[in-house]
């Protein structure tokens, strides 16, 4: 028994369209030609032993004309279009195809317009095939499109188009018609461009059949038409998109408006920040981002700016606490601008990630670091009721963006200061003034001696050691002298006994002026020296030396909440 063989021939012209040349035909095991192929799938049947090459052509063939596609595919061939990329083809059976007619290609024909099956850039035909589906050049995001398909017989149809425009018809909710049966005829259709679909150029694939089955955007069908077209997406902007109102600037880096792909929301009814939302057609950047409160370039039904009551400062190194208000549960991000390059694209920027948020009011906090620059920042709020990663520009399916100025302000620390008499005789005293380097004390909450403490710009000295209760030259919250219980007069050689209340756990030093020289720097004159005090009342005692000068003298004391070695002064 023969073997089969395989030969290489050469094809110039069948039935006056041009093939590509090389072709390859097999023998039986009687050296009868029995079928002839091209490299790309064009087949010719039932050849006989003839095979005269020289002058005449084949005796009797066959051959299965195919219908291919002319979406653009790319060197990856992500629309499948060419045989090299198992491109969508059909083969051409009389009678069933979309539109009025059909016409074979030996190839695919991409293009970007996804018109060369129309125009015939590659290969010559019978004319413009591409004539079964009346289609919208243009669809915007959200809408219903409708589309009419006209089929020759009975059959079915499926399609896809790419929303993400990520150059494929694979993704989720792509395939927008499976297996749908078409009647003689026209048939009006409609499809759901989705609201988050991405804007620009798109391609959408349609392929009839006569029989009902599961299919592909690529590969051979063995009857029916494939056919290609080129569709715009546009963003729906009216009436129904809420945008935010940072200030934007030359270099785009607060992105608001939708020419920089502006942070933007669909308005679904009941998802939303704070008492309601208003729609735009656009952006509103402003100076102090308060353009969509205040309607800077578009009417609204008001200000919708109202889902997060926030401080307008905030200083470095300190704790924001803020309330949000959502109409449902969902999700929140937002960004702060903490080192003012005009970009919320910077570590630690990102504050809030997919926090989980109840319908009502909300208490958040964030942390302002310590190296955050001085000056005007913004933040941005985005809500929406489902979680999932989000960034500060660009479309959200629902939901709501609300911008807000703050600016970030140092720490300006308060002080509390005595009142001893600073220099009441001509010396350099007790030091209680600044610039005498006062005793002087960093307010922090919590800690202090007595019911509360209260701040002063600098010390207020005065011969009864009272103007810090009086408030003689700074008004204050009231009288904050009230931490050590203590006899207003004392004798020599004597135990003196004393109460000191402590708000917290801490320490204390004291100094008493015994010899009357204007000082607390004699040896004996510090009378508790990093004494522990816990909270509450603490009854103490100190002895007043017998040789202590009689006059007029003042003690001071200092509480902190930290042992280690301190002065009177500083």
């Amino acid at each position: 028994m023969k073997k089969s063989k395989r030969h290489l021939l050469i094809v110039l012209l069948i039935l006056g369209q041009a093939f590509p040349s090389q072709v390859l035909y097999s023998e039986d095991a009687d050296n009868n030609a029995k079928t002839a192929k091209r490299s790309t799938g064009f087949v010719i049947t039932n050849l006989d032993k003839t095979r005269n090459f020289g002058s005449g052509s084949f005796p009797s063939m066959d051959f299965d004309n195919e219908d291919f596609g002319d979406a653009p595919e790319g060197p990856d061939g992500v629309y499948p279009t060419t045989m090299f990329h198992n491109g969508a083809r059909h083969t051409i059976v009389p009678g069933i195809f979309l539109g009025n007619q059909v016409d074979f290609e030996p190839d695919g024909q991409p293009s970007i317009g996804a018109d060369c099956d129309d125009s015939d850039c590659l290969f010559p035909s019978f004319g413009d095939d591409e004539d079964g589906v009346l289609i919208p050049t243009t669809v915007t995001t959200g809408s219903t499109v409708n589309i009419t398909v006209t089929a020759s017989v009975a059959g079915y149809l499926d399609a896809w188009m790419d929303f993400n425009l990520a150059n494929g018809w694979a993704d989720a909710d792509e395939h927008i018609f499976m297996n749908t049966p078409l009647t003689v005829g026209p048939n009006i259709l409609s499809f759901v461009v989705p609201a988050s679909a991405v804007s620009g150029q798109s391609y959408v694939r349609f392929r009839f059949r006569d029989s009902s089955g599961s299919i592909n955007f690529d590969g051979l069908v063995p009857n029916g038409e494939v056919e290609d077209y080129a569709i715009m997406i546009e963003e729906n902007t009216t009436g129904n998109i809420d945008f935010g109102d940072a200030p934007e600037n030359t270099a785009s880096l607060y992105p608001t408006t939708l020419a920089n792909n502006g942070a933007r929301h669909i308005i679904v009814p009941g998802i939303f920040l704070g008492a309601l939302v208003d729609p735009e057609p656009d952006g509103q950047p402003g100076p102090n981002a308060n353009c969509d409160d205040a309607d800077c370039l578009f009417p609204s039904l008001g200000d919708d700016e109202d889902g997060v009551v926030m401080p307008l400062a905030a200083t470095t190194g300190s704790t924001v606490n803020i309330i949000v208000s959502v109409s449902v549960d969902g999700f929140l991000d937002a960004w702060m601008d903490f080192n003012l390059v005009n970009s919320w694209t910077d570590a630690g920027e990102h504050i809030f990630i997919n926090e989980a948020l109840t319908a009502g009011t909300n208490t958040l906090s964030f942390l302002v670091p310590s190296s955050a620059t001085l000056g005007q920042s913004f933040i941005r709020f985005r809500f929406r009721d489902s979680d999932g990663s989000i960034n500060f520009d660009g479309l959200v399916e629902n939901g709501e963006v609300e911008d807000y100025m703050i600016n970030i302000e140092e720490i300006v620390p308060e002080y509390d200061f005595g009142d001893c008499p600073d220099n009441p005789f001509g010396g350099f005293g007790y030091p209680t003034l600044a610039s005498n380097n006062g005793a002087h004390h960093t307010i922090v909450s919590g800690i202090y001696l007595g019911g509360f403490v209260d701040a002063e710009p600098n010390g207020q000295p005065s011969i009864g050691a009272d103007c810090d209760d009086t408030d003689c030259l700074f008004p204050s919250f009231g009288d904050d002298e009230d931490g050590v219980v203590i006899p207003s007069t004392v004798t020599t050689g004597t135990t003196v006994n004393i109460t000191v209340i402590a708000s917290v756990a801490g320490y204390l030093d004291a100094w008493m002026d015994f010899n009357l020289a204007n000082g607390w720097a004699d040896a004996g004159e510090h009378i508790f020296m990093n004494t522990p005090l816990t909270v509450g009342p603490n009854n103490l005692s100190f002895v007043v030396p017998a040789s202590a000068t009689p006059g007029q003298s003042y003690v001071r004391f200092r509480f902190r909440d930290s042992s280690g070695s301190i002065n009177f002064d500083g």
